[in-house]
């Protein structure tokens, strides 16, 4: 009796065709290796910020309208015994509470004139530069700043009695990146 040659032998004898094939080429399908030797080491930068106010305390609770309080700072990317090997970038960010109406201006040391960039109120209470500064890598550098908090003479309203507030210095630094020389 002769075997008729149905769809189902069909794909039956392909399903058999492919399972040989898979077996066979998978066994004789040469895959390469290769290892390597070597030695590497890596450093890590020693990073170095700190910053120095004259007056660890900026309080602002004896200000009065009409009154302004000054406050001297230093941005340095060296401490006793290491200098920072990593460029950096910083901004310096003031803020109060908001519940006075302060006025916050900053400039270099020694300079009559608020840093480049100058101050953009971000939301009540809250100033930052827009660029403060750089600080190069492995060279001691110190910056010196003024911060000047004054208190409007003409905002003189009967809200403002007994009314505290508080001024926080901010400085936020992060890596500069590299340049390519």
């Amino acid at each position: 009796m002769k075997k008729q040659l149905t769809m189902g032998r069909i794909v039956c004898y392909l399903f058999c065709l492919l399972l040989v094939c898979t077996a066979v080429f998978g066994v004789s399908y040469a895959r390469y290796t290769a290892s390597l030797n070597g030695k590497a080491s890596a450093a890590v930068a020693a990073v170095a910020m700190d910053g120095k106010i004259s007056s660890q305390d900026i309080t602002v609770s004896d200000l009065q309208p009409g009154d302004e309080k000054t406050i001297q700072f230093e941005i340095v990317n060296f401490s006793a015994d290491k200098t920072s090997e990593v460029a950096q970038n910083y901004t310096i960010i003031v803020k109060t509470a908001g519940n006075l109406p302060l006025s916050i201006a900053l400039a270099p040391d020694g300079s009559e004139t608020e840093t480049a960039g100058g101050w953009k109120n971000t939301e009540k209470g809250l100033w930052a530069t827009e660029s403060a500064g750089f600080l190069p890598a492995s060279v001691g550098t110190k910056h010196s700043y003024r911060l000047t908090v004054s208190w409007p003479a003409d905002q003189v309203k009967p809200e403002y009695a007994d009314e505290i507030d508080m001024v926080t210095l901010i400085i936020d630094a992060e890596q500069a990146v590299p340049s390519v020389s």
